[in-house]
């Protein structure tokens, strides 16, 4: 698909770590599977986003993550 990586090595490896017998195997993949993307480089981080929130003392029931305005009340 337009847009995704084309790393066959860390497909493979990530294909090996999902059929991996046991934790010790899956971690040795994971180490591996990590210096290859160090090495393919399949994504570059283009930024970050940050939404400016305030919160007063009598405002309860906020939810945590993405700004949402429902459960919101004034205590």
């Amino acid at each position: 698909m337009f847009g995704w990586p084309d790393a066959p090595k860390i497909e493979a490896l990530r294909q090996q770590w999902i059929d991996a017998p046991d934790l010790p195997a899956q971690q040795k993949l994971a180490v591996e599977l990590q210096l290859q993307a160090f090495n393919d480089v399949p994504y570059i981080p283009l930024g970050q986003y940050f939404q400016a929130t305030a919160y007063r003392k009598n405002i309860t029931n906020m939810l945590s993550g993405f700004v949402k305005f429902w459960n919101v009340r004034r205590s």
